[in-house]
């Protein structure tokens, strides 16, 4: 943050008083007293000055009023298929059926929160810049909450097109993404996705009913190997749109979650991007299964498509060995924070 930056930098200038002091009294050492001053001394006024340095704005350092959760995202999905879409493309790329007719760059939306700026610069250019042109007009409507969701939804596209790189092998001790939390329920049990964090990793599954009944089960079979390595399983029902009445499914082990899931499903539905053969996948079909896995402080950490992935978490060794990884990694990065910066 930008208060513990300048807090390191003033204790390095605090350091270089105190050597240069050090150096003269008791080594008589003017030189080195000379050096070591003004050598560390730099370095902290460089490291305290460079976030004051920053172009800010009013709100540069505000926090979201709006928890960066599932229903947030998926609200703010809907925003910005209303208000943003036409012009930057159902995907952000700045490709939308309107963007050839106008005279401006239209600006690819995957990168907006990935360029120095914070999530306040973000409510800034939405409130006082960008609300004041003609493309942008009908961000007016919109009240504080609905532009942390727009937001919250621009930072998980930007998440998703980072996290392209994510395969059924962990790269060890490489924490980066975060993954969104949700609150789930079912007949029997109810919580929230961080409410695993520091305790068990998990192997998160959106399955289609009864398409993968035999996964299911082939994962309850598995189950006891799958929670000696320290992991849980959430599976989620994808919401088919239909007036189908759901269908009851066998007792499982696990948590299976069928009610509300639509604005889970469409959240983690970002994060099926992936990269492969040097080409971006984003596959519009509508999502019929995919796995993540999450490690016990709350990072996504490896994807199963069985549409684009040749290596297969039906093959449970291979599955059991990148649990072991996880169970046996330290503390890398501290849990991702509730609300986006």
């Amino acid at each position: 943050s930008v208060q513990t930056q300048v807090l390191l930098g003033l204790m390095l200038i605090s350091l270089a008083i105190g050597l240069s002091l050090y150096f003269l009294r008791f080594k008589h050492l003017k030189k080195m007293a000379i050096i070591a001053g003004f050598c560390l001394s730099t370095v902290g006024v460089t490291i305290a000055l460079q976030p004051l340095a920053v172009k800010a704005y009013p709100d540069t350092y505000r926090n979201s009023s709006v928890p960066y959760d599932a229903i947030s995202i998926d609200n703010g999905r809907q925003l910005y298929s209303e208000h943003c879409a036409s012009c930057h493309g159902a995907e952000g790329k700045g490709d939308g059926a309107l963007a050839e007719a106008l005279d401006v760059m239209v600006m690819d939306l995957n990168h907006m929160h990935s360029a120095g700026s914070t999530a306040g610069d973000m409510y800034w250019n939405f409130t006082q810049e960008l609300a004041v042109d003609n493309f942008h007009s009908s961000i007016n409507s919109l009240d504080e909450d609905e532009i942390w969701e727009l937001i919250n939804y621009l930072n998980a596209t930007t998440a998703s097109s980072n996290g392209t790189s994510l395969y059924t092998y962990i790269e060890p001790n490489e924490p980066f993404l975060g993954a969104p939390n949700f609150y789930y329920s079912t007949d029997t049990t109810s919580g929230h996705l961080i409410d695993h964090r520091k305790k068990n990793a998990l192997l998160l599954v959106f399955f289609s009913w009864p398409e993968e009944k035999s996964r299911l089960d082939n994962l309850k079979n598995h189950y006891k190997d799958i929670t000696a390595n320290n992991t849980d399983i959430i599976a989620i029902e994808i919401t088919k749109p239909s007036s189908e009445a759901p269908t009851n499914k066998p007792a499982y082990p696990f948590i299976v979650v069928t009610e509300q899931t639509e604005p889970i499903t469409n959240t983690y539905s970002l994060f099926r991007r992936s990269f492969m053969d040097e080409r971006d996948v984003d596959d519009t079909r509508p999502l019929t299964h995919i796995e993540y896995l999450i490690d016990r402080f709350g990072y996504l950490r490896a994807r199963w498509n069985p549409e684009h992935n040749s290596s297969q978490w039906t093959d449970f060794a291979l599955l059991t060995n990148e649990l072991k990884k996880l169970a046996n990694e330290p503390e890398i990065l501290p849990p991702p924070d509730e609300h986006v910066h």
